[in-house]
């Protein structure tokens, strides 16, 4: 059986690369569940998702993940453009 590990930086997925990020920049998941005011399972969930609603994603981006590393964000019927995200005063960039 032949595993293929990635070498590059392009060959890793998202989730990949966020995790990586995540154990460099020592931000943790419990950190981020305690900032959002949720369990860890739901930030756990967040971060895997391929799609996520766009306040969910601002919870993250204020936490201080790069945007690019994070779900897409959808609008939700009713809800604010997602296509206007961006880190809010308090965040930490």
């Amino acid at each position: 059986m032949n595993i293929s590990i990635p070498v590059t930086q392009a060959e890793l997925t998202r989730q990949e690369k966020l995790s990586l990020w995540m154990r460099r920049a020592g931000k943790t998941n419990v950190a981020l569940a305690a900032f959002a005011k949720v369990a860890p399972i739901t930030t756990s969930r967040w971060l895997r998702s391929d799609s996520l609603a766009w306040y969910k994603v601002q919870v993250m981006i204020d936490f201080g993940i790069p945007q690019e590393l994070l779900p897409n964000p959808i609008k939700i019927h009713g809800q604010q453009n997602a296509d206007d995200i961006q880190p809010t005063k308090g965040g930490s960039n």
